[in-house]
């Protein structure tokens, strides 16, 4: 009784997380439970997987068109910063690593990874998200995009020049940091 109580909660709170984030989360997901050893029960989240932001930022490296690249590293590091800053708002610890988000063919944002630890609505951050945090999540994310543009011989100089002429607006700071991150890998 007691395990089929406690399994009982567990759902509960999965259901109540899901649907909080339900805004962020990828609608392709669903959440099994399966029976374990003994009294004890397996909590699965499914999701069906698509093309993240990382993959198409890999597949964009692979193409060896400076071009393709420096606008693939402009769209994600936008998409990106916009999931950050759309997480900073929900109840849950997101794992913002760039392979948990995708952008949908209506170009929406939506987060693939799993929804396991809840946080008290009182310790999240009431203010919004800075370009120093997201900056900080930029150069997490995209080391392992700026390594393969290193492995590819990628000449560095005109890569950042292309970066250059992109018209980021007020988001020019995602192709700074970028531009630091490809600096500091040579």
């Amino acid at each position: 009784m007691i395990a089929t109580q406690r399994l009982s909660e567990t759902i509960g709170l999965h259901i109540s997380i899901h649907i909080k984030c339900s805004p962020i989360v990828s609608d392709n997901r669903c959440v099994a439970i399966t029976p374990d050893h003994g009294d004890s029960w397996r909590l699965w989240q499914i999701i069906f997987i698509e093309e993240t932001l990382a993959d198409s930022l890999m597949r964009s490296i692979d193409s060896h068109d400076n071009t393709v690249v420096a606008q693939a590293l402009w769209e994600t590091s936008y998409y990106y910063a916009e999931a950050c800053q759309a997480c900073h708002h929900y109840p849950v610890e997101f794992n913002l690593a760039l392979h948990n988000f995708i952008l949908n063919k209506q170009r929406e944002l939506s987060y693939l990874g799993s929804l396991d630890n809840e946080v008290e609505i009182e310790k999240l951050p009431h203010s919004p998200i800075t370009h120093e945090q997201i900056v900080e999540y930029v150069k997490d994310s995209f080391e392992e995009s700026i390594q393969k543009i290193i492995e590819h011989d990628y000449d560095i100089e005109a890569l950042i020049a292309t970066l250059e002429h992109i018209d980021a607006g007020d988001d020019m700071y995602l192709l700074d940091a970028i531009a630091e991150l490809l600096i500091e890998a040579v």
